[in-house]
């Protein structure tokens, strides 16, 4: 069964460049672009990573991470921020996130972060 990564993104260019590269690697790919959905989504079809930028519309990374990490149903999900904030590494570690990336990133790095959690 194909593995089943979800983008919590609001730049599109990301999301395409994101969604091509893991749908290329033979990853089932979600888009959320509003955060407030990611909560819904998950309770239809869990997915076996997100990757989350920490500046989304409506409520932030950060906020989104803390809930999901919170709560016991969805608490063992890797969550691997993907953001240019400068202080990514320190958000990551405040929230105990499973790891970030930070942008720009390279095409190599993405897919070694994501395999590193889904397999």
């Amino acid at each position: 069964m194909k593995k089943h990564v979800l983008i919590c993104e609001d730049d599109e260019g990301i999301i395409d460049v994101v969604s091509i590269v893991l749908l290329d690697k033979g990853y089932t790919v979600d888009v959320i672009i509003n955060g407030k959905e990611i909560f819904n989504r998950i309770k239809g079809k869990r997915p076996d990573v997100i990757l989350l930028d920490l500046w989304m519309p409506e409520i932030t990374g950060e906020e989104i991470a803390l809930r999901l990490k919170a709560d016991k149903l969805t608490a063992d999900i890797p969550i691997i921020f993907v953001s240019a904030s400068k202080d990514l590494k320190k958000i990551a570690s405040s929230t105990e996130v499973n790891d970030f990336l930070p942008k720009p990133f390279d095409i190599i790095d993405l897919e070694n972060i994501v395999e590193k959690y889904v397999n």
